[in-house]
């Protein structure tokens, strides 16, 4: 397969759930199937799930190497309704990946990397309504702050939520070189070697997917589709996201329901020289008790 997702702490994923011929597991991201693909190599079960049509797509030649894959075009939110409709009701294994993958990323034409020039879309599911640029379009200037703040930890989220809503009097911000130049206007040289549109793009593709409310959604039914013993893996990229996973986690612990992992994994120096994206990476381990 031609290279889709470059995947990250592929060797901890499998450490954690520990795939063998006996194990249905799921993979609520599926992306290029680089985890699922290993998962596969150890003859597991693997139902795969991306809201992203082109994740679907581009998956034809694993679907045809491997009878034991599955794959479905949905939200990993809907994940009990999805294993309802293939009669399973439980399983041995959960992964999540967030944030956005390699593909989605580099594919200029979805809108989601300020190294490009195109329409600030920057939806994983193209059946949405809402692109980023209709956000920047609507929404006020506190609402604007608001959201920069919340989803990217934003510094200077107010300055540039007065800009865009001044520079949209006069014409609209529908690009992402047009959004970019202006964060760095913001900026001037006074920036790390962070690229200053990174917060705000990140936080504008959460937005537009709704990527927090999912997740928070998806935690719940992960509990009473694990089996005793089932292990959920997720691998986070925002603090945000991890926040969830960590208080989700510690609350089911108290519960009872889950056994922790205590301490996060993340890359080693030498994944991420190899991979620079994996460098926030954050993977919390789970095990249903």
């Amino acid at each position: 397969m031609q290279t889709y997702h470059k995947p990250v702490l592929v060797e901890e994923v499998l450490t954690a759930l520990d795939p063998n011929p006996s194990k249905t597991i799921v993979d609520g991201t599926f992306g290029g199937g680089g985890h699922s693909s290993r998962l596969l190599e150890k003859g597991s079960r693997v139902i795969g799930i991306d809201h992203d049509q082109d994740a679907i797509a581009h998956a034809k030649p694993l679907l045809d190497k491997y009878s034991t894959l599955t794959l479905i075009n949905e939200n990993f939110s809907n994940i009990r309704k999805v294993l309802e409709q293939l009669n399973i009701y439980y399983i041995d294994g959960i992964l999540l990946d967030l944030g956005v993958s390699s593909w989605q990323f580099d594919n200029k034409a979805r809108g989601f990397s300020f190294q490009e020039e195109a329409e600030l879309d920057m939806r994983m599911d193209q059946n949405l309504a809402v692109k980023a640029k209709d956000l920047l379009a609507a929404l006020g200037e506190k609402e604007l702050a608001m959201l920069f703040q919340r989803f990217g930890d934003e510094p200077r989220a107010k300055v540039i939520a007065h800009k865009i809503v001044a520079l949209r009097k006069t014409k609209p911000l529908e690009t992402t070189k047009e959004l970019a130049d202006l964060i760095v206007k913001v900026y001037g040289n006074r920036h790390s070697k962070l690229h200053p549109a990174t917060k705000v793009f990140q936080a504008l593709r959460i937005a537009v997917n709704d990527e927090l409310n999912s997740l928070e959604q998806t935690l719940p039914q992960t509990i009473e589709l694990l089996k005793p013993g089932g292990v959920l893996v997720v691998i986070s990229f925002h603090e945000g996201e991890d926040r969830i996973v960590k208080q989700f986690i510690r609350k089911q612990v108290e519960l009872g329901t889950l056994d922790q992992l205590i301490k996060p994994i993340t890359p080693t120096q030498e994944e991420i020289q190899n991979n620079p994206r994996s460098r926030s990476a954050k993977l919390r381990v789970a095990t249903k008790t």
